[in-house]
């Protein structure tokens, strides 16, 4: 179903097996071949597949699209859509996800306290990101063998450490702090952030949505549950310095900090991905610099209530 901007509700089919397949062939090759060159191959002919599946997104006339996916629709990464006539969805919408059950969290989080971040990586050094989010006035705390105290009501919560998705059991799924911190503990705190960033490699991961409830349960999505605006998160491994660029983007100035995130990821990813593109017309899964940028700056996810809002 697609809805305009004036509340007109139209039906378009398209066929679930191509994507359902190609998606298939890229998950195992993210499990069995990690960053190689059949991994990058299968995630641009998803992105392939998705852009001729969906074509008739280009048709929309918006400057923003919300999905709101169901069963493993959940899985794909949308914004990365190609075409071979448009180019990529992103490079025409600034694209932003919410799971259906998010509709029915009627009260909207408010953050009091300005922000906090959370850190425990010691394979790169965040000191540049870091220092950004202490002038714009967000404490850090470093996570050693203690569980840290949250403010009730952040307005900012950042979390910087490696992240592992449980494929077995999404509840297990875990931000690596000093201890751990699963999604079950996530769910049972008195913590209810307006805006989360997970810098972790695989926080917006869930490899099977359920049925018939249809949840989607990751890292990302249980912040959600506690109400959270706006959730940042990753749906594969990414480099630490890739995400440290695209956090310094989103945080690098108190204008960029107030404007939807949606707009600005839709922005950082042109910098970073259409400027590796030869021609609009030459097939990217040709083109490795751009291949590889895919895999690099594609992962990062959004999901947001602020900009969408629903009548019903």
């Amino acid at each position: 179903f697609v809805e305009d901007a004036e509340g007109k509700i139209e039906c378009r089919e398209f066929r679930v097996s191509p994507p359902l397949k190609s998606y298939q062939k890229f998950i195992s090759a993210y499990v069995y071949d990690g960053f190689e060159y059949v991994f990058h191959k299968a995630l641009g002919e998803l992105l392939q597949t998705l852009g001729e599946t969906f074509k008739f997104l280009w048709e929309l006339e918006a400057e923003k699209l919300l999905f709101v996916p169901y069963g493993f629709l959940h899985l794909l990464p949308f914004h990365g859509a190609w075409c071979e006539e448009h180019g990529f969805l992103f490079e025409k919408f600034a694209v932003g996800y919410l799971p259906a059950r998010s509709f029915a969290e009627l009260e909207r989080n408010k953050g009091e306290a300005l922000g906090i971040c959370i850190e425990n990586f010691k394979d790169h050094d965040f000191s540049e990101f870091l220092e950004s989010l202490k002038k714009a006035g967000i404490k850090i705390l470093h996570s050693e063998g203690q569980k840290v105290c949250f403010p009730k009501y952040p307005k900012n919560l950042i979390f910087i450490s490696h992240g592992k998705a449980n494929p077995a059991n999404p509840f297990e799924s875990r931000l690596e702090l000093n201890p751990p911190l699963t999604f079950k503990e996530i769910l049972k705190m008195e913590l209810y952030p307006e805006r989360v960033f997970l810098i972790a490699c695989e926080a917006d991961l869930d490899y099977a949505p359920r049925k018939p409830i249809d949840e989607y349960l990751s890292l990302s999505t249980v912040f959600l549950a506690k109400g959270a605006q706006e959730v940042v998160g990753t749906l594969w491994k990414v480099r630490p310095k890739d995400a440290e660029h695209f956090y310094c983007f989103l945080f690098s100035n108190q204008e960029n900090q107030t404007k939807n995130i949606i707009f600005l990821h839709k922005e950082w990813l042109k910098e970073k991905i259409v400027r590796n593109r030869n021609s609009r017309k030459a097939s990217f899964l040709d083109q490795s610099r751009i291949s590889k940028a895919l895999v690099r700056y594609l992962p990062f996810r959004i999901y947001t209530r602020r900009v969408f809002r629903t009548q019903k």
